[in-house]
């Protein structure tokens, strides 16, 4: 056997063999072994194309040896594949080579076997190893070539291009237990073809992550498919069984996918300048709180930009609302009212009362377990989810096509900008805002201006049509001043404004005008005049507006307006949100809805009457602060006052200076 360009087929004649082992042993080079030709700890087997090697390899800081596959002509040893990676080998004595049974064995200093192929009804001295440029080492009949196993149907935490990731536990992958430890770790990762093909990734028995439905082109839940092209995806479907390949164009550098042992599926393309291994476009992106699975419970929404990072969908409160507070997420969230089609309601009673109907989220990582139907388009899935009562949220992707789920809505994210899928969430007509759909705003991440804590106003003219207004920058440290101007068909009167009636939230600034029952809205972070002061703008509250009305910024950046009636008692508070299809995101007042979060909750219950409501909780949008000596909250869940801090323990003078601080 004579090392060339192309693969080579060993004959299995004695003499040759003998010759070709010496050769072998010479050069420590070969790219095929036959049933004589064996592999000792100091000799190789190279592909063709000199791409992978094949041999024994310690890991850093181990003694142990391993056989295993790596990259030929990188300079830092990187192992793809192992094959007795939990049996090391203690010691340099070890073999690998084809038994008399045909099989690829792995012998220890004490010739006992302790790896093989395990390959039954192979004919005598007709089998012979070959490793292939792609990185398979494959186990071959001599005769007529064809592949009795290989490497690639037995991956272990590397995905190669044109190796196949399956739905069975023969094709998956499994990460190191360890840096310096290539044995079975906790996690593994394989193709999920429950109803829509997706990837999971395991930890022992529980869900760790996973990538979204398949769309024909990307996996819709992978926020980095959608801003950078990762080529060459694609499923393959066999009989009962659905595979995940990958290839791509450019082989002249090297990239691989590997699961790492933290549960992480990374892309690392190797720096032929650098000599380093990159990580590009993660699939889970593994610094992300939201990236891990069901992070916020069941109908919980993550966002990685938001503080805290979990909050109800709209229409649900937090299942346990004390650990909800404390930052513990996993019980998730419940509905606020009961879906009409679930209620046993008699047809005099049900008589005028409207049907369910359904909330927009945009840009979502959709739940998990999701059920493909026939409709072809968003109107006909709607339809479809609204006349089976067990449906509770869908989603339509052209590629996709339609997707409903029918139990709690599990690992739901909002991506940024520019990836996700609309979702539609099932709710009680009660829950719907009188505008119809409603788009949850959120502030972009580009061009804020740190973060804003608090805003003030230093000197005022009544009336004015400009005037300064002083930010602090927890960012920068200092305060900064800002000239405002006002459009010359906005007069803005001031009467008494402090620092306490002024919401500032991610650079945008709002306060209430009394005179027009207005908020004035300033965006402090690119919205400039003519004349190159920043502009305000007008936009009406939602009720007219008495001395018992606060704004809040308390949720994910949504502005809130809250009111208590002093006739009737009754609390409600509002939040501000982007018109459905309205375009960019402005502060004009035709594209944006006041949406009726909570709507005429009684307090009149209460023993001693609070003079009005301050502000909401930045924490939890169900608090409501009121002014009476600053020591009392209204808790909208449970409709109760609820003790701040203790009165004697309270520095009213110091909360007043901090109520700004969102």
């Amino acid at each position: 056997m004579i090392p060339s360009s192309k693969h080579i087929i060993c004959l299995p004649f004695l003499l040759f063999s003998l010759l070709t082992f010496l050769f072998c042993a010479l050069l420590h080079n070969c790219s095929a072994i036959d049933d004589i030709t064996v592999i000792t700890d100091t000799q190789t087997l190279t592909s063709a194309g000199e791409i992978y090697k094949l041999g024994f390899f310690s890991p850093l800081n181990s003694s142990n040896r391993y056989v295993g596959v790596w990259y030929n002509k990188v300079s830092v040893q990187t192992i793809v594949w192992v094959a007795n990676r939990d049996n090391p080998i203690d010691g340099s004595s070890g073999v690998l080579r084809i038994a008399a049974d045909g099989n690829l064995e792995l012998l220890d200093e004490g010739q006992v076997p302790v790896w093989a192929t395990n390959i039954s009804n192979i004919a005598v001295n007709n089998s012979m190893v070959e490793l292939i440029d792609s990185g398979n080492l494959v186990l071959r009949q001599l005769n007529d070539r064809k592949i009795l196993w290989q490497s690639f149907d037995h991956p272990t935490d590397t995905l190669l291009p044109t190796m196949m990731v399956g739905s069975n536990k023969r094709k998956m992958l499994t990460s190191w237990k360890g840096g310096s430890d290539p044995s079975t770790g906790t996690f593994f990762s394989a193709i999920e073809f429950l109803d829509i093909p997706q990837v999971v990734v395991w930890n022992v028995s529980k869900r760790y992550w996973r990538s979204g439905p398949w769309n024909g082109r990307i996996f819709i839940g992978v926020f980095a498919m959608y801003s950078v092209y990762i080529d060459g995806f694609d499923i393959i479907k066999d009989e009962d069984t659905v595979y995940l390949t990958y290839n791509y164009d450019n082989r002249s550098s090297y990239k691989r996918f590997v699961l790492d042992q933290y549960g992480a599926l990374l892309e690392r393309r190797w720096d032929e300048q650098m000599n380093v291994w990159r990580e590009h476009t993660p699939l889970d992106e593994a610094n992300a709180e939201c990236e891990i699975y069901g992070r916020c419970g069941p109908f919980g929404n993550c966002n990685n930009l938001g503080s805290p990072i979990c909050s109800c969908l709209n229409g649900f409160v937090p299942k346990f609302a004390d650990e909800w507070r404390q930052g513990i997420w996993s019980g998730g969230c419940t509905r606020k009212t009961e879906l009409k089609c679930n209620r046993n309601i008699s047809s005099s009673s049900a008589e005028g009362e409207k049907e369910d109907g359904f909330l927009k989220m945009e840009m979502m990582k959709v739940p998990d377990f999701a059920y493909w139907r026939t409709p072809l388009n968003t109107k006909e899935c709607e339809q479809d989810c609204l006349s089976n009562c067990s449906c509770l949220a869908y989603s339509f992707d052209g590629g996709v096509g339609c997707m409903i789920w029918g139990q709690s809505l599990v690992d739901i994210r909002r991506f940024p900008k520019g990836a996700g899928a609309d979702l539609y969430i099932r709710v009680a007509y009660s829950e719907l805002d009188i505008a119809g759909h409603c788009i949850t705003y959120e502030p972009s991440t580009a061009s804020i201006i740190g973060s804003i804590t608090v805003v003030r106003i230093p000197q005022v003219w009544i009336p004015l049509k400009a005037f300064y207004v002083e930010t602090y920058s927890s960012d920068t440290g200092k305060w900064e001043t800002r000239t405002v101007s006002c459009a010359p068909e906005t007069t803005i009167t001031i009467k008494s404004l402090s620092s306490l009636d002024v919401v500032a939230h991610n650079g945008v600034m709002y306060w209430i005008d009394g005179d027009s029952q207005e908020i004035r809205i300033i965006d402090l972070k690119n919205y400039k005049g003519k004349y190159g002061s920043y502009q305000c703008k007008a936009l009406k509250l939602p009720v007219d507006y008495d001395s018992n009305g606060c704004l809040g910024a308390p949720l994910e950046g949504l502005l809130c307006y809250c009111s208590v009636n002093k006739r009737n008692r009754m609390l409600n508070l509002w939040e501000l949100r982007l018109v459905e299809n309205s375009g960019e995101e402005n502060f004009n007042e035709e594209e944006w809805n006041w949406c009726h979060v909570h709507k005429d909750i009684n307090i009149g219950e209460m023993s001693w009457w609070p003079s009005k409501p301050i502000a909401l909780n930045p924490l939890d949008r169900d608090i409501v602060l009121f002014d009476y000596n600053f020591s009392y909250v209204y808790n909208i869940r449970t409709r109760r006052m609820e003790p701040l801090i203790e009165p004697s323990e309270f520095d009213v003078a110091s909360h007043k200076k901090n109520l700004q601080r969102y």
